[in-house]
């Protein structure tokens, strides 16, 4: 972990030298967090699969040009540990995680107050679900003893009639017989008072599960209202301030959303079936209008949800952003597959991975899918956001829409998802133009077999 930086990439793409404008405390942190990055000896790609994050997002870090979150930092940690056979030390960790904070305050007051929140949101889930695990534990002992209770007493029931009946036998069998009985009485009274003492924590950890995660609700809030103050004060925000260095941008939608949808012969009845999604795309829509000068309404995004026809052709050759909505039916839709591997080739004619946007942004509409289940394609590619709260993960978009009581949260989730829309469509290069599309000569990206 001392070794200076290699004096080239290590492979095509890999980490360049840190800019020499970056703020010192910025520089000490990233050039720390490099080092742990080089002794893990993986390529950016290798750790963005493992860890299931954006590459572009690992490069931004290792460069300086992003301070992550801190659960970033003790993930990286953690792989050193792995990787490296033996525990990164507590001296090492706390001079990180001092560069780390040294690092937050050099971004200015208020991205530090997030990052803290996000920091105690963090700890506060962590302790969330070790409640939760807890809780189960103690509801399988209870269980447990509560059957060990019951045969115990059926056992002692068993006995005291056959003892009973058999009063002709001798006296040293009864005597016998009775002593067993005893035992049956004293251990069923020790089960009892552990199941006493067992109901009794387990009321305690149904007690902590309310107050973690009430307090897990507050933190949501503050990071939402933190967000909300940072949006039009940030002086950086690639929002109010986009970066007009990049080419000329494509003249289609800012976002293309491919659904699989609710099939229906009555273009009516599809409609209603799709009427969900249909309002998850107008409240981003709504969104984005709001972050940028676009008047047209027709003019923000593109729905994708029933058969192809020449309007989702030329969407999909001009968006800026590409949006699959994970579910399990998208990975099953032939038309969505080709929607995707059309997107695609727009971006490996970015011949330089490094530079290529992080374009395609998926959305969850039901809860996050594991790795092991998506198809190769869509393995490597990030579809978990902080921002969006940790509820759309565990929930997604549908699962927000049709529960009242989530509603904040799904206006947060699609307001952040609506921002992040803006951040990549205003500050990244643009995708380039794509060609007209042939429908039945595009293959289906989620059936190929892609290399490595």
């Amino acid at each position: 972990m001392t070794s200076a930086d290699p004096p080239g990439p290590r492979e095509p793409g890999q980490l360049q030298p840190l800019s020499p404008q970056l703020d010192h405390r910025v520089h000490a942190f990233a050039d720390a967090l490099r080092r742990i990055f080089l002794s893990l000896d993986m390529t950016l790609g290798q750790y963005a699969i493992r860890h299931r994050r954006n590459k572009a997002d690992v490069s931004r870090w290792l460069s300086g040009n992003r301070v992550p979150e801190r659960a970033m930092v003790d993930e990286m940690l953690a792989e050193a540990t792995r990787r490296l056979h033996h525990p990164v030390t507590d001296e090492v960790r706390y001079h990180i995680h001092k560069l780390h904070a040294a690092a937050i305050l050099a971004q200015g007051p208020l991205t530090q107050r997030i990052q803290l929140l996000s920091d105690e949101m963090d700890g506060a889930l962590t302790e969330l679900q070790q409640v939760k695990a807890e809780r189960k534990d103690l509801q399988d002992a209870l269980g447990h003893r509560n059957q060990q209770v019951h045969d115990l007493t059926i056992r002692s029931r068993q006995l005291e009639q056959a003892w009973a009946s058999e009063r002709v036998r001798t006296q040293g069998e009864m005597d016998d017989a009775d002593a067993e009985i005893r035992e049956l009485h004293a251990q069923r009274n020790r089960l009892e008072s552990e199941i006493k003492t067992l109901k009794s924590r387990l009321r305690r950890a149904h007690e902590n599960e309310a107050i973690l995660t009430e307090r897990c609700r507050q933190l949501e809030r503050e990071l939402e209202e933190h967000d909300n103050q940072s949006a039009p004060s940030t002086p950086a925000s690639p929002l109010t301030q986009p970066d007009v260095s990049h080419p000329r941008r494509a003249p289609g939608p800012y976002f293309f959303l491919s659904h699989a949808g609710t099939q229906a012969a009555d273009p009516a009845e599809a409609k209603k079936a799709n009427r969900w999604v249909m309002k998850l795309f107008k409240d981003i829509c709504d969104n984005v209008l709001e972050y940028t000068n676009i008047t047209d309404f027709s003019k923000v995004g593109y729905l994708s949800f029933s058969d192809w026809t020449e309007s989702t052709s030329h969407a999909l050759e001009t968006c800026r952003i590409f949006v699959p909505l994970y579910s399990p039916r998208l990975f099953d839709s032939e038309r969505c597959g080709k929607e995707w591997a059309a997107f695609e080739a727009r971006l490996h004619a970015i011949s330089d991975a490094e530079n290529r946007p992080p374009a395609l942004l998926p959305a969850l509409w039901t809860p996050a899918p594991h790795a092991d289940s998506l198809p190769k394609v869509a393995r490597a590619i990030q579809f978990s956001h902080s921002r969006l709260g940790v509820i759309y993960h565990d929930q997604g978009f549908y699962g927000l829409t049709k529960t009242p009581s989530r509603r904040a949260q799904y206006q947060r989730a699609s307001l952040e998802f609506a921002k992040r829309i803006v951040e990549i469509a205003e500050n990244e290069p643009s995708v380039p133009i794509g060609v007209p599309l042939d429908y039945e000569a595009l293959p289906n990206a989620f059936r190929r077999e892609l290399s490595g």
